[in-house]
């Protein structure tokens, strides 16, 4: 599993692939062999066998804190998102309380219409690393939605600002249009 692990940071997912199942010819109980495969189909987008590997690892050690996050951007991705939020509170309850897991909140409470609680989990991402213009964007369409345009235009021209010639500016500045209509 840990040669599949760096073949898989190598993007190579072919060998990656091989070796995880050949982890599991050998054990097939073997947790990280599950994750890494379900990091695979969560990459190349097969998120169906991607819950199955990432629950099979789950079941396996329910303390891995990755599988459960992966595990919710396999089903922010599906739509289940009331699962989705149990995979990622659940993450974040074992200890990934990071600038990543806090966007995915964000994301899967805007999915859940709830824009409030999104607007506050991108901050919340913002305040571990405060460079992600992405997430300003994400944090600028929720404000949006809540219909407060004071702060969705102010993320949205920090976005702007940060890098005005990139693909984040230009949609920024779609939404920014959007907004004004």
């Amino acid at each position: 599993a840990k040669r599949a692990e760096c073949y898989y940071f190598l993007d190579d997912y072919e060998a990656a692939s091989t070796d995880v199942a050949a982890a599991l010819e050998l054990d097939g109980e073997n947790a990280p062999a599950f994750y890494v495969g379900g990091r695979i189909f969560c990459d190349t987008g097969d998120n169906e066998k991607a819950l199955v590997a990432l629950s099979a690892a789950i079941q396996i050690d329910p303390d891995h804190a990755y599988s459960y996050f992966h595990r919710a951007l396999a089903n922010n991705r599906l739509e289940n998102y009331e699962k989705a939020l149990e995979d990622i509170d659940q993450c974040i309850k074992l200890g990934v309380d990071d600038a990543d897991s806090r966007t995915a909140c964000g994301t899967i409470f805007y999915n859940l219409g709830r824009y409030e609680r999104a607007a506050r989990e991108y901050s919340r991402a913002l305040e571990m690393d405060p460079e992600r213009m992405s997430v300003v964007l994400d944090r600028g369409d929720a404000y949006a939605a809540l219909g407060d345009s004071k702060l969705a235009v102010a993320d949205y021209k920090q976005v702007i600002d940060a890098d005005p010639g990139s693909e984040l500016a230009q949609l920024a500045r779609k939404n920014l249009a959007e907004l004004k209509k």
